[in-house]
């Protein structure tokens, strides 16, 4: 698939389904956080007119994440 886009011819808008999962883990006080994460695109990026020139070419994405929780003091 040959995919040639003109900068007028992209969406400015995107919407897209979060999936994912985390895990969060005591130690001590303090916690560890883990998180993965996919994005599901569910509009296509091209823009182009008329739509019959239109491919379907979506956004996809994943991630991952780690954090370290503390309590604020007095809490």
């Amino acid at each position: 698939m040959d995919l040639n886009f003109k900068y007028d011819e992209i969406s400015t808008v995107d919407f897209s389904l979060p999936l994912g999962a985390g895990a969060q883990f005591s130690i001590g006080a303090d916690s560890l956080f883990f998180d993965i994460h996919y994005l599901l695109g569910l509009n296509t990026a091209d823009d182009a007119s008329p739509k019959s020139q239109r491919d379907d070419v979506f956004n996809h994405g994943f991630g991952f994440s780690s954090r370290i929780l503390f309590p604020l003091a007095g809490q």
